[in-house]
């Protein structure tokens, strides 16, 4: 498999959040089963899946797309059949979108392996300039031209709307696109926390030496997935859920040690920790006897350094 080139990002040593369970299958998806290495088998063909996704959403898209083309000049009328597009006219159709990409794996590379034919080399990427990008429904596939299709970002099994005409060459010529957009919402969550709003809660922690060798790493993380609704059931979740404010309350940066050149750091850890929180309720910092500070003004100012991380994320007393 080709490696798409980006920029080098920084990887914790412990994970931030909890590891992702994953439920063992069924004898009720016995087909999504690969029983060995073997026993391989391509008869299986999950097209379905996209047939039975454009199925339920032809109809509030075919809505959303009236509404949106209403006023548009020439009376744009739906054409149900990609295939029944007349040329020259103007109309809107629906379909499931395909990206035709010549450099992405196929099939016929997996059997090569198979029979110890050496494969060709991967690509570099799977992106080219000739790609191209297809709306199909049950009848057929038609391609999409258009600087609005090339700029909408399209990937293979969204369901979109595209308004436009079809060339003399047999392309559609787009010049909107319409989406279905979010499912319709439940009025109230059957498995919502029973809270009472008018009651809300400080956390208040101290000591969390952050920055230091032996920094508590596990009792972080705890609290940040505390903090954050990933700890606990429901009650638990319930209390974290009216926390409005954490004060941390002094000791929460321990003396800077300088690390040997090349050497790696948990910063980007503590970081992360410390944006996570924030996101998720108000922060105050106070400081108390081992807080960090700057020569001139000792325990009194955080060092500029800290401080322009701590100011993008919490409220900083400085009394």
């Amino acid at each position: 498999m080709g490696k798409v080139k980006i920029d080098e990002l920084p990887v914790p040593t412990t994970p931030h959040r909890s590891t992702t369970s994953v439920l063992d299958a069924t004898d009720a998806t016995p087909s999504f089963r690969i029983t060995s290495d073997t026993d391989k088998s391509y008869k299986y063909q999950y097209s379905n899946i996209y047939f039975t996704r454009l199925s339920e959403l032809r109809k509030p898209i075919e809505e959303r797309a009236l509404k949106r083309w209403a006023n548009v000049d020439g009376k744009p009328r739906l054409v149900r059949r990609v295939l029944e597009v007349i040329k020259s006219q103007l109309c809107y159709i629906v379909g499931t979108v395909y990206m035709d990409m010549p450099l992405k794996p196929n099939v016929l590379e997996d059997i090569a392996r198979d029979h110890s034919i050496p494969p060709p080399p991967p690509p570099p990427k799977y992106y080219s300039s000739e790609d191209s990008i297809l709306l199909e429904d049950e009848s057929g596939r038609i391609k999409l031209v258009g600087d609005r299709v090339k700029a909408a970002g399209l990937v293979t099994g969204v369901v979109v709307s595209a308004l436009g005409v079809e060339t003399p060459n047999g392309e559609f010529e787009v010049v909107d696109l319409c989406y279905p957009g979010l499912a319709p919402q439940s009025a109230e969550d059957e498995d919502m926390m029973d809270l009472d709003g008018a009651d809300e809660w400080i956390a208040v922690v101290s000591g969390l030496s952050i920055g230091s060798p032996s920094s508590p790493d596990v009792s972080l993380q705890m609290l940040v997935e505390y903090l954050t609704g990933e700890e606990g059931g429901i009650e638990d979740q319930g209390t974290a859920a009216r926390i409005s404010r954490l004060v941390i309350a002094g000791n929460s940066l321990a003396a800077v040690v300088i690390p040997v050149k090349g050497e790696p750091t948990a910063e980007g850890d503590e970081k992360k920790s410390a944006s996570v929180i924030s996101m998720c309720t108000k922060v105050s910092v106070l400081k108390k006897k081992h807080s960090e500070a700057n020569t001139t003004t000792i325990r009194r100012h955080f060092h500029p350094i800290r401080r322009k991380h701590l100011l993008d994320t919490c409220m900083i007393s400085d009394g």
